[in-house]
């Protein structure tokens, strides 16, 4: 059986304790605080103590994927546009409270916790460009040659479209009461292993730990 294991992670983050937090995606390039910065050296350690063999190291064009690479790993990240963080349209730079204000709690209920993308907001690129982008992600490291473990490094949203890719695994989150079994902590890391073509989620959303790490890079 041909299997090769991905890690996926979100960057760290981006608004320092007592900055009011607004919706940033593709066209808002924040670096990250002093926190985030703890946040990639945690996951680096965690990835060096379960002895991993990583690489490629791949993130987004902007600031806080690419800075969180370096924090961890001390190198440059392989940049793929294809994990850029989408572009939030009407909400970007605005805070949740006043996205509900306007819209009602559904939409922003409805994708934090069901992945639905809304209607009439301007966000792009659109559905199936993302699912295209990062079936075609999965794809080249599918096709590395050498059995590294490759990075990803990119936003809770893009991730959320790695999640879909493993249908049973989309289908238990959305079935989970609190709605937050697809939700993405800063700095938080899922593990998943692609075998024939498909991905499939090992755990998701859970703090870098060597142990975790090392359990999973080590399971089939």
């Amino acid at each position: 059986m041909n299997a090769r294991k991905i890690l996926l992670v979100r960057h760290g983050n981006t608004f320092a304790p007592g900055e009011t937090a607004v919706w940033v995606g593709a066209r808002t390039d924040l670096p990250l605080v002093a926190k985030g910065l703890e946040q990639a050296r945690t996951f680096g350690d965690a990835v060096r103590g379960a002895g991993l063999d990583v690489g490629p190291l791949r993130a987004g064009p902007l600031r806080r994927t690419r800075e969180f690479v370096r924090e961890a790993f001390g190198v440059a990240a392989e940049i793929d546009d294809r994990l850029t963080e989408i572009d939030y349209g009407k909400w970007e730079g605005r805070t949740t409270e006043d996205v509900i204000a306007e819209l009602g709690r559904e939409p922003v209920e409805a994708w934090n916790k069901r992945g639905v993308w809304p209607r009439a907001q301007g966000w792009k690129p659109d559905v199936d460009r993302i699912e295209t982008n990062v079936a075609q992600v999965i794809g080249d490291l599918a096709a590395l040659p050498d059995r590294t473990i490759p990075v990803v490094c990119s936003s809770q949203g893009i991730l959320k479209f790695f999640a879909k890719r493993d249908a049973h695994f989309h289908a238990r989150a959305l079935s989970q009461a609190d709605g937050k079994a697809l939700s993405v902590p800063t700095g938080a890391c899922c593990g998943t292993t692609l075998i024939e073509g498909r991905l499939r989620v090992d755990f998701w959303a859970q703090p870098p730990a060597p142990a975790l790490l090392k359990d999973w890079a080590a399971g089939s």
